[in-house]
């Protein structure tokens, strides 16, 4: 009980979202999302020991780090089942992804390493599902307006994706100078509200997907 009554809000947010994905499995399978499940245990443990670790004075950064490690893989294959690609697109999609885990994996084993946050990679990252979360919008846009409402749950998920990452790149960048200016709301530096922020609004909007998963395949 101590545990739970720790936790910051957004966690008990994540794990909500991965609760629901459970709930909803049968809807999450009809729209091939079922590898919400293992991703969204694997963020909620992540999250969760790195607090932990927060809580005993040891530095939690290594542990972020197989997040940016593991979600390129889970998030790629996400933009892959939404795009639908053929052909020589598939091809060339593939080869980016390879690419940029190769990159991710480079980063963490020789240049930023185990210990330091790789926020190379997480950067990477970020805008690789940026630019995939825009691209696979458009496509689902140009689709009958029937079609339309059948895909809204990847809306709302590729909607969400884009907002936090997108939010996420901002956010990093200022970093620096959040913390030279020292801009604080109630003692907390921004970084330390938005960021909780927008993991709310990411994994709350994935709940919601989720539940639409289940309604329109009840339907």
């Amino acid at each position: 009980m101590a545990l739970i009554i720790m936790l910051p809000f957004y966690q008990y947010i994540q794990i909500v979202s991965f609760l629901l994905a459970i709930v909803f499995y049968k809807g999450l399978k009809q729209f091939h999302l079922l590898s919400f499940i293992p991703f969204l245990f694997i963020v909620s443990a992540i999250e969760v020991s790195a607090y932990l670790l927060q809580l005993k004075g040891v530095k939690n950064a290594f542990t972020y780090n197989f997040y940016v490690l593991l979600s390129p893989l889970f998030y790629m294959y996400f933009f892959y089942i939404v795009l639908k690609l053929t052909n020589i697109t598939k091809i060339v999609y593939i080869f980016i992804v390879v690419l940029q885990n190769l990159v991710i994996i480079l980063n963490y084993l020789f240049i930023q390493g185990i210990k330091s946050f790789n926020n190379y990679s997480y950067v990477l990252l970020s805008i690789s599902c940026c630019v995939f979360s825009i691209i696979s919008l458009y496509r689902i846009s140009i689709v009958t307006n029937d079609e339309y409402k059948k895909q809204m749950p990847y809306i709302i998920i590729l909607s969400a994706t884009l907002l936090f990452f997108l939010g996420s790149l901002i956010i990093l960048g200022l970093y620096q100078f959040i913390i030279f200016k020292n801009l604080t709301i109630g003692g907390l530096h921004l970084y330390s509200i938005l960021m909780p922020a927008l993991n709310v609004i990411m994994y709350g909007s994935y709940s919601y997907a989720f539940y639409l998963c289940h309604k329109l395949t009840k339907n």
